[in-house]
């Protein structure tokens, strides 16, 4: 899951080990007081603290002056850009699976697997199948979504939904009223669910789910609701000299996800 589906913030100091904060499960209520009044309502914060682990993640770059020397020699491109691109790319591969997942072994969470958050199975399994009808795979939508909406009274409605690929290609190829109309089931939720901005696909939310099955998130995208925690992000180190090479370590520092309301966040498995 890459940042354009989850926020990023690098407010924690590069140098810790760990940090904390506060769930939110609770704020209070307003109430009916005359001006002047004694007893006025205070907002509270009600939850449990949270320490969360900070792991290091490293991905490197070497080069020689040999494979400098023949780029400039063939025009050909950047060896340093090419590398640096490429140590980009699997930097980054990894960390979604990190967002997603977390890291096993660490008090570092994933989108999937955050304390607190709400699971459930779908009412109706294996959506790819041609046999399940759209009606079924609507209804079962629905249920997950109010459940998340009626579950936080109304505070939280998702606002992102990201599902497996194949589930995605599913729904957006079924067709909602054969022979009425042309809209797909994809598009026919994005009119019953306005709220939701962003229908998106990631390939390691196949087997994301319960016992290794497939799962869908549906969440609401706000920083003060969920993000993920990164002091430090592809910093490069000094290079040096080793064996003829010269070596350049990129380093990120992970604290997983961050998030002070779990309840927006809904894992729907089962389909």
């Amino acid at each position: 899951m890459n940042g354009n589906l989850v926020d990023k913030n690098l407010e924690v100091n590069a140098g810790a080990a760990n940090y904390a904060y506060q769930e939110v499960n609770r704020t209070g209520r307003a109430k009916v007081r005359a001006d002047g009044a004694d007893d006025i309502p205070f907002a509270t914060i009600e939850g449990r603290n949270n320490i969360l682990d900070i792991a290091p993640i490293k991905i490197g770059i070497f080069y020689t002056q040999e494979e400098l020397q023949r780029a400039r020699f063939q025009n050909t491109i950047d060896v340093v850009s090419n590398k640096v691109a490429a140590a980009r790319e699997g930097h980054d591969r990894t960390l979604n699976d990190y967002i997603r997942e977390g890291i096993p072994g660490k008090a570092i969470y994933g989108m999937t697997n955050i304390p607190g958050i709400y699971k459930a199975d779908s009412l109706t399994p294996n959506w790819a199948d041609p046999a399940t009808s759209a009606t079924q795979i609507i209804d079962s939508f629905t249920a997950a979504y109010n459940a998340q909406v009626d579950l936080t009274d109304e505070i939280e409605r998702g606002t992102h939904v990201v599902m497996p690929i194949a589930t995605k290609q599913a729904l957006s190829t079924k067709r909602t009223n054969p022979g009425f109309n042309d809209d797909s089931v994809l598009e026919t939720l994005g009119k019953l669910f306005p709220n939701v901005q962003t229908w998106e696909s990631e390939y390691g939310m196949r087997d994301a789910g319960a016992n290794g099955g497939s799962a869908l998130l549906i969440y609401r995208k706000e920083t003060n609701r969920v993000r993920a925690m990164f002091p430090e992000m592809m910093v490069p180190r000094a290079p040096f000299i080793r064996h003829g090479k010269t070596e350049i370590v990129f380093n990120t520092r992970f604290g997983g996800i961050m998030s002070p309301r779990p309840r927006s966040v809904f894992l729907l498995s089962g389909f």
